[in-house]
């Protein structure tokens, strides 16, 4: 977020759990405002008060007020959500097994699922501007280049067995 505050996603067998650091990741502290019975899997925030995070059976949790304070979100999925890519101001986007996707135009308050035309695992997501953008996952890797609209495979290896599980490029 910045040179000293930072957050990441924990788990444990059963729970999750949010830590964070303000010292610029010397130390890292459980915030213990926010458990979870769903394993948080992605977290990524617009900015330094505006986050979102990711989980088992659909899990989306959103804060506005820098981490102290989150609010669950329904999208209508119990599909495990793995990634989460905050782009601009507004924009985000969130993937997860079987296929599913999601953007929201609204900084994380409503989500449109999106059609990526694959039933396959779905691990990361990863934007470049606002309108170019990639997903992976198990033997997949596609690419839209209209905010999510439409999907296409991009040319890879053999990507048989393969699962794509993360994705980033240089601001």
């Amino acid at each position: 977020l910045n040179d000293t505050l930072g957050f990441a996603a924990a788990q444990s067998y059963e729970d999750g759990f949010l830590v964070m650091t303000t010292d610029g990741g010397l130390t890292w502290d459980w915030m213990n405002h926010y458990q979870t019975p769903y394993r948080v899997y992605g977290i990524d925030f617009f900015g330094p008060t505006v986050g979102i995070a990711v989980g088992h059976s659909g899990m989306i949790v959103r804060t506005g007020s820098g981490g102290s304070r989150w609010s669950a979100q329904q999208l209508g999925t119990i599909r495990q959500l793995q990634d989460v890519d905050c782009i601009g101001i507004n924009m985000a986007y969130t993937v997860g097994f079987s296929g599913v996707a999601y953007r929201s135009q609204d900084a994380g308050m409503t989500w449109d699922s999106l059609d990526v035309q694959t039933t396959n695992h779905l691990h990361c997501v990863h934007f470049i501007n606002d309108a170019t953008g990639f997903i992976g996952g198990y033997e997949v890797l596609k690419k839209t280049g209209d905010s999510g609209d439409s999907w296409y495979p991009v040319t890879t290896p053999d990507l048989t067995g393969i699962v794509i599980s993360g994705i980033h490029f240089l601001d």
